[in-house]
Parts: structure tokens; C-alpha cells; sequence
């Protein structure tokens, strides 16, 4: 996880008192980066299914306590559904209770706040009724996801086998300049693609392709998720970048999954998504972001791309990037007996 998003469920928590600069920061961040405001979304929500099923209370009754606001005065101006009650919540506590000074979000609309409660109510919900599936996780162990091998052959394009990294213009490297690795002692460097090279695409992006065989994806009745999380970081933090990670599903094994991809992936049988990350300027250091797909059964390889996209301002220099630390996780749910 890094430090906006600790820094922003620590304010979220309780657990952190910002200044007003870093208010400012975090708030801007909230409202203007897309990918940031997601992951806040998903934390948020994932704290609304772990309290779900940690109390017999209702999520609600908890943020009228914290928040200091009855019962009867919520009702008097919401509607009966939580989402309004929460969303009512949202427009009066910063007048109502000045223990949530960091809450004030004065730069911040009434909108971009109502998103979060909002997901967040729904997360609510969801937990309640999560609370009759059980959830397994199962890490599926990408090939030197931490990229530490510096003697391993990179595959020009796609991999053609499994144990082995496929890239565009990259090379495993240790640190280089202001930019340490993630964790361990090296990560790989995505070199930005020339714009007159010929290619239909100048994102330079990293392949990798997971063996879905052993795990017990077909037997889940389509209730399993592939999720996928990446750590980028950029040589220069005063531009923007844009980051890409996409996973494809397909019902053919590995030995094979590669040959015409292209034209594969294209097809309506083939299933896949794809989502970009952006970072605003000034935010220096490792990004992690995650996303994740839905594996219908019968899926027997896993391909990962991961990319850093170049700048559309084509005046911009397109800059060096880095990856690290790639962890690719199954979700599973069955109902409890």
C-alpha cells in the first residue's frame, strides 16, 4: 500500500491528524486522480466488510456515534434508505462534530464525498450478506515477481512459455539514480518507445502468462476472480504518468495461449480487462495499483501486461519507468454450510 493511501484511511480511520497542507494534498489527489480515489474506494469498502462481519451493529448506528448525530435528527430531514442517511451524514457533520476536523474538505464537492459514502454504504450491505460466503484467497505465483533475477533472458513481445518475462524495451536493473527498488534489490526498467518507431503501440509494456490448470477455478461455479497488483514508479514525479495493467483469460493451455494472440483477444470468447492508473504531478515514489477479472470456468492460462503509457502531449519527453513487486492473487467464494 503506499503512503497517500495509508495516510488517507489513517485521516478516514481517525487515526491521523493532517495539517492543512496535507489536507489540500490528499483532497486534490482525492478529487482529481481517478485511479487514488478507486483504491480509497475499495480500502473504504473492504473496512465496511470487515466490520460488518466483526459486529452485530450496523455500520450506521456507528457513524451516527462518531459523527454525533441522533437518530431522530437524521431521520427528520433523510429518506428511510441508508444510502441517503449516509449521504445526509456527509452534507452536515462538518458542522455537527469537530472531532472530524480533517472532514472539513472544504476544497472537496459534496459529489466526490457522496462517492465514497455512498460505495461505502453499499459495501455495508454487501458485507452483511457476505457474511454467508466464505472467501478464499490463493496467491498464484507469478514468475520472479519481485524481478531479482538479473541473469534471466527477457522474451522480445510475448512469452512463449511459462517461467519466463515477455517485454517490449526492458531490462532487470538494480537501483539506479533517486529510484531504489520496491522491495528486494532490483526491479525491471520500462524504456519509453521511440515515436518513430513503426509499432501500432508505443506503451512499453511487460507479458507474463500464469498457469491456471492446478488451481481449482473450474469447480467454482464462475465465482472466482483473478486479481492482479502492480507496484510502477517514475523518473521524474513533476509530470503525470499513466500506468496499465490488463489480464486475459483464455480457455487453452499455456503451450499455446501465445500463438496469434492478438487476433485471439479480439474474439467474444476470449475474456479480458483492462484499466489505467494515473499519477498527478508531484507525487514521487512507488504507486501500487490492483485490478481485478472475472475467470469463467474453464480458464486454463492467465496472460498480465503491465505498461506505462506514454504521454499523449506528444511535446512531452516520455519518460523511464519502473515495476516491481507483481502479486497476482485467486478470490474464490463458496456459501457456508
Amino acid at each position: 500500500m503506499n503512503t497517500d493511501l495509508q495516510t488517507f484511511l489513517q485521516a478516514w480511520t481517525g487515526g491521523g491528524d493532517l495539517s492543512d497542507a496535507e489536507s489540500e494534498r490528499m483532497l486534490l489527489l482525492f478529487e482529481y486522480d481517478a485511479a487514488f480515489r478507486a483504491q480509497c474506494v475499495e480500502e473504504i469498502r473492504m473496512l465496511g466488510l470487515i466490520k460488518a462481519v466483526q459486529t452485530p451493529s450496523p455500520r450506521w448506528l456507528v457513524l451516527h456515534d462518531a459523527l454525533g448525530i441522533s437518530l431522530a435528527a437524521s431521520a427528520e430531514t433523510a429518506a428511510d434508505d441508508l444510502a441517503s442517511r449516509v449521504n445526509y451524514l456527509v452534507q452536515n457533520q462538518s458542522r455537527k462534530n469537530a472531532s472530524f476536523r480533517w472532514f472539513g474538505w472544504r476544497p472537496l464537492t459534496a459529489a466526490a464525498a457522496g462517492i465514497v459514502f455512498g460505495m461505502l454504504c453499499t459495501s455495508v450491505v454487501f458485507g452483511f450478506v457476505n457474511q454467508r460466503a466464505a472467501v478464499n484467497k490463493v496467491p498464484l505465483l507469478a514468475f520472479d515477481a519481485g524481478l531479482e533475477d538479473a541473469t534471466q533472458t527477457l522474451k522480445d513481445g510475448l512469452p512463449d512459455s511459462l517461467g519466463q518475462w515477455g517485454m517490449d524495451d526492458a531490462s532487470v536493473v538494480a537501483a539506479e539514480g533517486h529510484v531504489l527498488p520496491l522491495q528486494g534489490e532490483r526491479m525491471m526498467r520500462l524504456k519509453p518507445i521511440p515515436l518513430q518507431k513503426p509499432v501500432k503501440n508505443h506503451t512499453s509494456r511487460a507479458y507474463q502468462m500464469l498457469d491456471l490448470r492446478s488451481q481449482p477455478v473450474a469447480m467454482m461455479n464462475g465465482e472466482a476472480e483473478a486479481e492482479v497488483t502492480a507496484s510502477f514508479c517514475a523518473t521524474n514525479s513533476d509530470l503525470s504518468s499513466r500506468y496499465l495493467i490488463r489480464a486475459i483469460a483464455l480457455d487453452e493451455a499455456p503451450e499455446t495461449a501465445t500463438k496469434n494472440f492478438w487476433s485471439k483477444v479480439e474474439s467474444d470468447g476470449v475474456v479480458s480487462e483492462s484499466q489505467r492508473f494515473d499519477t498527478p504531478p508531484g507525487t514521487s515514489g512507488w504507486h501500487t495499483f490492483s485490478m481485478k477479472l472475472r475467470l469463467p470456468p474453464g480458464s486454463e492460462t492467465l496472460v498480465l501486461i503491465f505498461g506505462a503509457v506514454p504521454p499523449e502531449d506528444t511535446s512531452r519527453p516520455a519518460l523511464v519507468h519502473y515495476l516491481d513487486d507483481v502479486q497476482v492473487t485467486l478470490i474464490t467464494s463458496q456459501p457456508l454450510p
